[in-house]
């Protein structure tokens, strides 16, 4: 999505000629598409031009996209979230946590949230540029599969291999995420963070409102697990998208409906308890690490305290 946007800004002002991916498609991912017959081992060639060094107009216009769509997904995602749950659902869904709607309180908070997202978010795309540049420019292990390979592999053999990556991308971003985030609470490190706890509760509009380096801290790995494992452009495009999705969804107050799924998977009650408690429910995805560093809180006590709606 980004990296298409990107490449469509360079090849209208034709600034870049070589927008390849990478040629670092290593032995485990090649062997394995080889070894099961999904694609005949000359078919990646085409897929992996060598490794391109961009040009100051090409990492400008990278910049300027990365910049431009991150605003607009964040603009997008926080504000329908905030219509359909704060406005259209007011009755039964505004969380008792907050100000009233039309209080100067609540809307001094949105205008410093939505302020602070747009002042720091492009420090913090400037932070990450050396990370996408090299995503962009064939230096990750990021691919795209060339058409003979695509037509070799079936719909079902890709699609198991895009479920197999979404499972590694979760468990290397929670793992780095988690440690990350508590780091951030640390007395040295708790400076950068203080920003985003500068309102106890939070609101749709919390989702991107850190400081640059509290930012670059937490967005890093999920760029960085192209450089640990091979996946395919289009798949890491679609877990970047889905990183916009939930970071609005664990700010809006909504707590996900019972299940089993509440003990595995981070939602809203678990992050309303860390606003509100400070030292727990540090994950992203999951809330496998919190177990495992002792920092979990159920969120059932956090809905029957506030009074969180379930989405």
């Amino acid at each position: 999505m980004f990296f298409s946007v990107a490449e469509s800004l360079v090849c209208l002002i034709g600034a870049g000629k070589n927008l390849a991916m990478s040629d670092k498609l290593h032995g485990w991912l090649a062997s394995q598409l080889v070894a099961r017959g999904w694609v005949a081992a000359s078919s990646f060639g085409t897929a992996m031009p060598p490794r391109a060094t961009p040009t100051v107009a090409d990492a400008a216009v990278t910049y300027a996209a990365f910049v431009l769509t991150g605003l607009l997904l964040y603009s997008a995602l926080a504000t329908a979230s905030f219509l359909y749950y704060y406005c259209w659902r007011r009755g039964d869904c505004w969380p008792q946590t907050l100000p009233p709607p039309h209080s100067d309180a609540f809307r001094r908070q949105v205008r410093r949230e939505v302020a602070a997202t747009f002042r720091n978010f492009p420090v913090v795309a400037a932070l990450l540029m050396p990370i996408v540049l090299g995503i962009r420019y064939g230096w990750s292990r990021a691919y795209l599969v060339s058409n003979g390979a695509a037509d070799s592999a079936s719909t079902t053999q890709r699609a198991t291999m895009a479920v197999a990556t979404c499972a590694l991308f979760v468990a290397f971003t929670d793992t780095l995420v988690y440690w990350a985030h508590r780091a951030l609470h640390h007395r040295w490190l708790y400076p950068f963070h203080k920003l985003h706890h500068r309102y106890e509760f939070t609101t749709p509009f919390s989702a991107l409102a850190f400081h640059p380096i509290d930012g670059f801290l937490q967005a890093a790995p999920n760029f960085l697990f192209a450089y640990a494992v091979p996946v395919e452009l289009p798949v890491l495009e679609a877990l970047i998208l889905l990183i916009n999705v939930w970071v609005v969804l664990l700010h809006d107050q909504m707590d996900w409906r019972g299940g089993r799924l509440r003990a595995v998977v981070n939602s809203a009650g678990h992050h309303t308890l860390h606003h509100e408690r400070y030292h727990v429910n540090y994950g992203q995805f999951t809330t496998a690490w919190d177990r495992i560093g002792g920092t979990y809180e159920t969120p059932v006590d956090a809905r029957r305290k506030y009074g969180l709606q379930a989405k």
